[in-house]
């Protein structure tokens, strides 16, 4: 029979008692959620962003009214940058609560990030009860998305909180919307999640789309002028939030080049992309923290193929579908519509991520569910037991991969080991080892790389620091040269290159180099940084100051550059400038040597520098 959308009760699909009234579901979810997401609650974090991002950000550790102001108000490029190169206000503030409650305490931002995603399934599953009506197949399909692997990454990395907060603000506009026909009350609170889901993560902006086809799927009540009307309070909230965005990402650079040659072969991306969520959700065996992007030359192979039919595949089903089973259509058109804002219309740094699947698979859940028969049938108890079958395997392999997020060193083990391809995964794995202070196994892993992937310029950079801090510095410059030879905009390398030759007494070689990196990359803090610090041994304090500034202005929370504007200071004779640099250096960083030596050399009023 045809998928009929509606609110009443449907024959139950299952045998057990849960869906005639509303907690009895809720209940029951709420302890499937506690289940799986119980080993995501630990006092550990990962250096995946999480360090930058919420342990040592200088924007929160500002705290009060400070920190609330830089939040909401601060568009400048060091907040912003600060900020991860964005403006999500509802996402900071939510941090900024608990690096202010609970500083230290990661357990308890991990207990944050589960409240919010439970809470979010709980308003999910009413929504789902709108599509489908109150009975079986809305739980399942709010069970299936709830303990999905997919949303691992989302749910136990601490950075993933402004995804979590967007799909609450996101499904909390659509029930208001849905429940009030678009009108009144719902309307108004429907337009301000829609703010504060889009403050929590921009990628939200695709709301009224996924609206507009609960309006073409769910008919509900007439549509006046007023409900035409209404769109255009939408339209408006997605102009500020685009502008917004755009102004910001083009001042943070956070844009990155389109990938393919042309309209054909960035359509080919796309699809590739799609294949890959496709196959990620069906089959959740492979989830890495990075994957390498997909290569699609030439034209005609397998990997493009493969893809091209299934996005054609799920344009017929669509079509076929509309009629005998119009929610596959819906679920299926909301995973294409939410996967717009991570697509190449606005193409990002990061190509593909299990986070960009953590909205689109609202609709996989949906397509799935709707599949179920209403009504048990024969087959029905046998039918139930897959399904809780499915669910439980599905809860215990995300229970077990919430583990691989306790600490940096499992997190990239299990990338190397899931896309050993990619060089990144490979030298992040060496940084976290090199930093629990196991350098033997950093240098193995790099070695090992080096075989695996020859030339890559990330795994040469990481060896060249490695070898660097090694006091190998003839093999450092060998690795971090060849590191630039394959890709000459690689700054992290250009900068230890630079620091080495200084190191090594060939400063203007090293002058040279640093020049060129501040020229490529003007907003790059570190290379300024570097750039004034050799001035500075040359005796050049005019240039040493400026390089400084122009750092310090970039990252008004940098403990070297203020430092060394100290240095510069005290080299001047500007002994009060200098002395608050440096008390200012302390109180970031107490244990600052170089500080703590030249407050000591200021109040003995010794002429030497520091």
């Amino acid at each position: 029979m045809p998928d009929s959308p509606t609110t009443e009760p449907e024959p139950r699909l299952l045998a057990v008692g849960l869906w005639s009234g509303r907690w009895p579901g809720h209940a029951l979810l709420l302890l499937l959620g506690l289940l799986t997401w119980s080993n995501t609650l630990h006092s550990g974090v990962v250096n995946f962003d999480t360090p930058w991002m919420v342990v040592d950000n200088p924007v929160y550790s500002e705290g009060g009214l400070a920190a609330l102001h830089a939040v909401l108000w601060d568009l400048s490029f060091a907040t912003r940058n600060a900020l991860g190169a964005e403006y999500l206000p509802v996402r900071d503030l939510s941090v900024l609560a608990d690096t202010s409650l609970w500083p230290t305490n990661y357990l308890l931002h991990h207990l944050h990030n589960l409240v919010i995603y439970l809470l979010a399934c709980a308003l999910l599953l009413e929504l789902m009860v709108l599509v489908f009506g109150r009975g079986p197949r809305a739980w399942f399909a709010t069970a299936l998305f709830a303990v999905h692997p997919v949303q691992v990454e989302t749910v136990a990395w601490l950075v993933g909180r402004k995804d979590l907060l967007a799909l609450l603000f996101v499904v909390a506009a659509a029930l208001a919307w849905l429940r009030s026909a678009g009108r009144g009350k719902g309307l108004a609170v429907a337009l301000i999640c829609m703010l504060l889901a889009c403050w929590s993560k921009n990628t939200a902006i695709v709301l009224p789309v996924l609206l507009a086809l609960f309006a073409i799927f769910l008919p509900a009540g007439s549509r006046d002028r007023r409900w035409w009307f209404s769109w255009l309070a939408f339209g408006a909230i997605a102009v500020l939030v685009i502008g917004t965005s755009l102004a910001v990402g083009e001042q943070m650079g956070f844009l990155a080049e389109r990938r393919g040659d042309g309209p054909l072969e960035g359509l080919l991306v796309q699809c590739r992309m799609t294949w890959h969520y496709l196959q990620t959700f069906f089959w959740p065996g492979e989830l890495s923290v990075l994957y390498a992007e997909p290569v699609v030359r030439p034209l005609v192979q397998a990997g493009n193929l493969l893809s091209v039919v299934a996005c054609l595949v799920l344009v017929v089903l669509v079509v076929l579908c509309r009629r005998r089973r119009p929610l596959v259509s819906l679920g299926l058109l909301w995973f294409l519509v939410a996967q717009l804002p991570t697509s190449q219309l606005v193409p990002l740094q990061n190509l593909v991520a299990d986070r960009y699947l953590f909205l689109p698979s609202v609709g996989l859940v949906i397509a799935v569910a709707a599949l179920l028969p209403t009504s048990p049938g024969k087959h029905g108890r046998w039918l139930a037991a897959l399904c809780c079958l499915l669910l439980l395997l599905l809860a215990v392999s995300s229970w077990q991969r919430s583990a691989v997020w306790h600490d940096s060193v499992a997190l990239w083990s299990d990338a190397v080991l899931k896309q050993p391809e990619l060089g990144r995964n490979h030298a992040a794995l060496a940084g976290a080892l090199r930093a629990a202070g196991r350098e033997g196994e950093a240098a193995t892993v790099l070695l090992r790389a080096s075989s695996l992937l020859p030339g890559d310029p990330l795994v040469l950079q990481s060896r060249g620091l490695l070898l660097m801090q090694q006091g190998r510095l003839q093999e450092a410059e060998s690795a971090l040269r060849e590191a630039l030879r394959a890709k000459p905009r690689l700054r992290k390398a250009a900068n230890n290159l630079a620091l080495l030759l200084h190191r090594s007494e060939r400063s203007d070689e090293a002058l040279d180099l640093a020049s060129q990196l501040v020229r490529t990359d003007p907003y790059y803090p570190v290379g300024l940084n570097t750039l004034g610090t050799i001035l500075f041994d040359l005796g050049r304090l005019d240039g040493a100051d400026k390089a400084l500034r122009a750092s310090l202005e970039l990252d008004p929370f940098g403990v070297n550059a203020l430092c060394n504007l100290g240095s510069v200071a005290y080299r001047q004779g500007r002994f009060d400038e200098a002395r608050d640099r440096w008390l200012q250096c302390l109180q970031r960083q107490p244990d600052h040597a170089v500080a703590a030596q030249g407050l000591q050399a200021i109040e003995a009023r010794v002429p030497s520098a520091p």
